[in-house]
């Protein structure tokens, strides 16, 4: 997990152990927030709200949800668990509101002890394996192992890229939900909540690559802000639902004048 991700993991702890501080009932305030909009939009590719601190997530949540005083868990418990939340739903590419219906609260706590020393993506691990298991006869954990170990031995080339692993993963995902029909719409949505996030991801860093050349280019201040306002003008509407042609061109234009031509 690279810099950015642990910090905005270790937000969204903080932000559990503000709801201690305040008295907020804990399985109450997990649930309210990883069913909100503020959780899905916080822990996706992108949104400004990743870098507005806890405390603004924390207001957000209390002045749009109804949220109750009671009992609560103490703060390591809720750190860990808010952190646990968040790397689930970045590395696991996983919907919130998915993941606290898999372990809820109180789960999470039941689990602390035996799984806040050792590292996050095994506790993860552990309890997914827990959800698998029941009353199931472990069918799914042996599934869901030798889809593992075909991820393994398909990524273990030296010197593959991530966007190949991933396309390697989407491939084995599709490949086992296409063999259950009873699981093949629930597949089907991961697999294109998976593609949506890589798609957005690279938006979002042709994007940044733009910006890029324009800062580092000769041109006047008064020039690079038109330009950087048109171009976070068309990122906000094309992150999620691509690029249309005029705007490419308009983009590509930018690259060939400050690149190709020498503009920088």
């Amino acid at each position: 997990m690279n810099i950015i991700s642990h910090k905005l993991c270790s937000i969204q702890g903080r932000l559990f152990e503000l709801s201690v501080k305040y008295g907020f009932e804990s399985n109450n305030f997990v649930k309210v927030y990883m069913d909100s909009d503020i959780a899905a939009k916080f822990n996706s590719a992108y949104d400004r709200s990743q870098w507005m601190g806890e405390e603004y997530l924390f207001d957000e949540l209390v002045n749009t949800h109804k949220l109750i005083k009671g009992k609560t868990y103490s703060y390591d418990v809720m750190f860990w668990m808010g952190y646990s939340y968040a790397y689930w739903a970045i590395n696991y590419v996983e919907q919130c509101s998915r993941i606290v219906r898999i372990a809820d609260p109180k789960k999470m706590a039941e689990n602390y002890a035996g799984l806040h020393t050792v590292s996050t993506d095994l506790a993860v691990q552990d309890l997914i394996m827990q959800y698998l298991d029941r009353g199931n006869n472990g069918a799914k954990i042996q599934e869901e192992i030798y889809k593992r170990v075909l991820k393994e031995i398909a990524n273990s080339k030296p010197g593959m890229t991530d966007y190949e692993k991933q396309l390697n993963d989407l491939k084995i995902d599709l490949a086992f939900a296409l063999k259950n029909e009873a699981t093949k719409a629930e597949h089907q949505r991961q697999l294109q909540f998976k593609r949506n996030n890589l798609i957005r991801r690279e938006h979002i860093n042709y994007i940044n690559h733009i910006l890029n050349i324009i800062d580092k280019s000769n041109i006047s201040y008064r020039e690079k802000v038109e330009y950087s306002y048109m171009v976070r003008d068309i990122s906000k509407k094309a992150i999620n639902v691509g690029f249309s042609k005029a705007q490419f061109l308009f983009l590509d234009s930018i690259e060939t004048r400050f690149v190709r031509n020498k503009g920088i």
